[in-house]
This record gives structure tokens, C-alpha cells and sequence, in this order.
């Protein structure tokens, strides 16, 4: 039943008869929302815990349990959410699979299947979490599950964790331990391989320095084991630096997890999208992996910011990402609804767009990073130029590949003479765009920024942008004509389906505060 996913050569996803397929919401899947009616948070229920926490619901659950987890995923299909992320913790016993959590997560699977919902599953444990860095999981999680059986004929390198009890240095290179995690690797994907709404295995969550090495090894046998489907990693670290250290890494999708609150001079949605800039340094598919404005915020004494801004936190994170070429979104645990339906809307809005086939244009604009104070000067950049919708790629150095490059090692000046762009936002707005190499579709976010940016955080900053009253157009300047497809983000809903001039003014609505998307297809 083995099903198969490709990356098509615009960057995109797909089945195997080559229809796109965008991975949209992500979330933690161990934690599946309680829902309430007429509730618009949600509470979380850890199902497959991590850390000395044993995995407790076993197989089959209970009854609570099955309606819970079936509720939570009815309602991400009802959203519009098309893929999860699922992590296996506790997995590896020590080069061994815990063959019980591994029936429910199968069943987790198979009921997510029955909603239409693909998952990428996360393969090893995080951070000191594994046992073999980890004594006190070692002694509570792993040796129980060894107690009555006979040791004396497992391999030398399970012996020293198992019987010995001797801890690794470090997980990545020690040789005892990589051996284990291929025998563990040889166990599990082959009783992964047949189930069809695996879209991706995800190595671990947030690595930290992680050798390339042990990346591409561990990524050549899982894919000796299952080569239908991709495989995604993640760093830790989200800056300038991470994506060209990871250019040579075999890896099929790099994901990002680009938390931030904000500054005084690029809003939390600016971060997002200078960061995304920086992503594309790996030329590999990508998209973000966590992220969330409320998820950053996490802390008991740190203040939450307002569930408007929550939303419309995630509307950016979604959209700035998209429009700069990435080929999905996923979010961390989200804490409301209205996060969730928020990436029902752009699989609605995507849905309008031939994405086999569409492959972003480079744009004209090249800016060379500066060697110092870079993260500022780099969102300094980013804010100055969603605001006069331009769009642009960062370089280590410069390129004649652009018509236009020069270099940020000062922040924007407002006597700058800027090339033109195909789409201009009116007072008020920002813009980003995914324009097609051929000029055939476009994706534009327009997003109401009339009040600038505005802390609200309280003991913690949170930067976000504050919106007002703003007519909200768009000034078109492309060869031929088009049709407009305009979706209101607020009211989610298309408002809009006409005919248009390449070269005009697009009117979406006389002083709103809300937030738009349009989709352009030629003519």
C-alpha cells in the first residue's frame, strides 16, 4: 500500500502521478487538541509523552482516547489542515522498537488517513533526550522493557547501554551509538514503509550541530529502506549562517522554526520573511517546520498577546513564506481555532494555482549581506522593502544573475532609487509576491500595516504590527492581461473574480484593516 512522494521540479510536492501536494499546519501531533464547542482556545492532551515520561494510553486505547483523537482530527480536516507532524518519542529502545507505541502510532496513522491528513513523521529523540546521552531515561524508559529477557546475545555495542550502563559523550559520533540507531533505523521503516500517508521522515527535531556526516549517513539508509519519500531536517538555529552550512547535506526539504518577537524596526511577520530569505540560501525545497507568535511565549510569567494578533501572526508566517517560494507551512501547537483555520484558507487559496508548474521568478533584486550587525540591517531591509513591495534575494556576495544588486551594509534610505515592481501596495499596506518564470500566475499578500509596529508585550516585548483604516490597492505593471482572484484573509472568503489590465490599479476595499490574497492567471 506503499504510496510514493516526489519534488517536482518547480520546488512543489507531489504524489506520484504528479499532482501537487502542500503540506499545511504541521502542529504536534503527540498533543492533540481538546475540543469544545462555542471554546475558542483549545487544551492539549500529551499522548505520546517525552523525556523519563513512559507512554502510558497503549493499545488499544481507551475509548475517551479513540473519540478524542478522532475529534481532534476531524476537526483539522474540517480547517482545511492537510498534514501533521508526528513525533516518535521513546522510540528507540536502545536499538530495539517499542513495538506497543508503534501500534498506536500506526492507528494514529490510519485514522489520520481516514481525513485525508499526511504526516511527517520525526524519527529520534531531541536535544539529551535519547538514552544513550540520558541515564535517568535510560533506567525509567528503556531497561524495564528488557527485564526477563536474556542479554547475554545482543551485540556489543547495545550491551554497553543495556548491561553496562555506559552513557555516550555525544550522540552523533559515538560509534556504539550509531550503530544502535541503525539497527533501530532497519526495525522500524521497513513497518513505516506501507503506510500511505507518510509524506516525509523528518531525522530529528531541532538538531544542534549536528556533523554532516551523520546527517547524510542516516539519510542514505532511510532512504536505502524507503526511498518513496523525501527526507526533511531542521536545525536548531534559524540565521544567516545555518542554510549554507547545510548546502551539501542529502537531505530532500530543509525546515526552519523561525520563533521571534519582533523588533522596534521589522514586526514579527518581517523577521519571518527575512528569515525565510535566508532559508533559500540551501537551495533545497522548504518550508517552516514550528513557529508561532503565543508559541514563543510559552513562559508562566510571559505575558500573551491578544488572539486577534495570535492569528494574524500565523496569517504572516503562512503567507510571507509562500509567496517567497516555500513549498508548505507548519505551525507549533496551536492554542486556538482560529490558528488552525487559518491554513484551511491558504490550501483554498492554492487551489487556484497550477503549482506543477510554477516556478518562482528570479527577481531583480539582489542585496549583498553585510559582514557585520547582519540580522538587523538584513530585517531592516526586509520591512523597507515588503513596504514598497519589492521583491529580492539576500547574497553572500554579489551576482550578475541580478539586474540590480548592491549591498546593505547601511539601513535603507528613503532617497533610494529602486527598480520597479510588478506590484506596488498602496499607503498603509505591504506586499509580498510569487511571481511565475513565465509570468503566467502570481501570488500576492497584501497586509494592512497602517499603524505601524507597535509593542505588545507586557514585562517581554512582542513587536507586531498594528493595523488601521487603509485603502487597500494594488498597482499593477505586467505584460498582458490577467484574471483577478481576491480572498479576504479576515472574512475568509473570495471577494473578488474578474478580469483585470496588466498595467493599472487592483481596488480591494476602501479603508480596511484587513488582509488580502490575489491570485493572477493570464489571459
Amino acid at each position: 500500500m506503499r504510496r510514493n512522494f516526489l519534488i517536482l521540479p518547480s520546488g512543489y510536492l507531489a504524489f506520484s502521478e504528479k499532482r501537487p501536494f502542500v503540506p499545511l499546519g504541521g502542529f504536534y501531533a503527540n498533543w492533540p487538541a481538546i475540543i469544545e464547542e462555542n471554546k475558542e482556545e483549545m487544551r492539549i492532551y500529551d499522548l505520546f509523552p517525552c523525556g523519563p515520561n513512559p507512554y502510558t494510553a497503549g493499545y488499544p486505547w481507551k475509548d475517551e482516547v479513540e473519540q478524542m483523537v478522532k475529534k481532534w482530527l476531524e476537526f483539522c480536516s474540517r480547517a482545511g489542515v492537510t498534514a501533521l507532524r508526528l513525533m516518535l518519542r521513546n522510540m528507540d529502545l536502545v536499538g530495539e522498537v517499542d513495538e506497543v507505541q508503534l501500534k498506536a502510532v500506526k492507528h494514529f496513522l490510519a485514522l489520520a488517513r481516514q481525513y485525508n491528513i499526511y504526516v511527517d513523521v520525526v524519527l529520534f529523540e531531541d536535544f539529551d533526550k535519547p538514552p544513550y546521552v540520558d541515564g535517568e531515561i535510560l533506567e525509567k524508559i528503556v531497561l524495564p522493557k528488557y527485564e526477563g529477557k536474556d542479554l547475554s546475545r545482543l551485540p556489543y555495542y547495545r550491551r554497553r547501554f543495556i548491561v553496562e550502563k555506559r552513557l555516550a559523550k555525544d550522540k552523533y559520533s559515538d560509534p556504539d551509538v550509531i550503530a544502535c540507531q541503525k539497527e533501530y533505523l532497519r526495525k522500524l521503516i521497513p513497518q513505516l514503509a506501507n503506510e500511505p500517508n507518510i509524506f516525509c521522515y523528518e531525522l530529528e527535531n531541532e538538531m544542534v550541530n549536528p556533523p554532516l556526516a551523520w546527517i547524510n549517513e542516516m539519510t542514505s539508509l532511510i532512504k536505502e529502506l524507503d526511498p518513496s519519500r523525501p527526507v526533511l531536517a531542521d536545525p536548531l538555529i534559524s540565521d544567516y549562517k545555518t542554510p549554507v552550512a547545510w548546502r551539501e547535506a542529502q537531505i530532500d526539504i530543509f525546515s526552519y522554526h523561525p520563533y521571534n518577537d519582533g523588533y522596534p524596526y521589522a514586526d514579527y511577520g518581517a523577521v519571518i520573511y527575512t528569515k525565510s530569505k535566508w532559508a533559500s540560501l540551501i537551495g533545497k525545497p522548504r518550508f517552516t517546520g514550528e513557529g508561532g507568535i503565543n508559541q514563543n511565549r510559552w513562559q508562566a510569567d510571559v505575558k500573551k498577546v491578544p488572539p486577534e494578533e495570535a492569528v494574524r501572526g500565523v496569517r504572516d508566517q503562512i503567507w510571507l513564506t509562500l509567496t517567497n517560494g516555500e513549498c508548505g507551512a507548519f505551525l507549533w501547537a496551536p492554542e486556538l481555532k482560529g490558528e488552525v483555520r487559518e491554513f484551511g484558507k491558504a490550501k483554498e487559496v492554492l487551489a487556484r494555482l497550477d503549482l506543477a508548474h510554477l516556478k518562482r521568478k528570479k527577481p531583480n533584486v539582489g542585496l549583498i549581506m553585510p559582514d557585520k550587525n547582519v540580522e538587523e540591517l538584513c530585517m531592516r531591509w526586509s520591512w523597507f522593502m515588503l513596504s514598497r513591495g519589492i521583491d529580492f534575494d539576500f547574497l553572500q556576495l554579489p551576482s550578475k544573475e541580478y539586474r540590480f544588486s548592491f549591498g546593505t551594509d547601511n539601513p535603507p534610505s528613503e532617497r533610494l532609487l529602486l527598480p520597479e515592481t510588478p506590484f506596488k501596495p498602496s499607503e498603509g499596506y505591504q506586499l509580498a509576491y510569487l511571481l511565475s518564470d513565465d509570468g503566467k500566475q502570481a501570488l500576492i499578500y497584501l497586509r494592512n500595516v497602517a499603524g505601524g509596529i507597535k509593542d505588545f508585550g507586557d514585562g517581554r516585548s512582542c513587536y507586531l504590527r498594528a493595523v488601521q483604516p487603509a485603502d487597500a490597492k494594488i498597482g499593477l505593471n505586467l505584460q498582458g492581461d490577467y484574471k483577478a482572484y481576491v480572498y479576504d484573509l479576515n472574512e475568509g472568503k473570495w471577494i473578488m473574480d474578474r478580469p483585470i489590465l496588466g498595467k493599472g490599479e487592483l481596488f480591494l476595499a476602501k479603508q480596511s484593516t484587513h488582509d488580502f490574497v490575489v491570485v493572477l492567471g493570464r489571459i
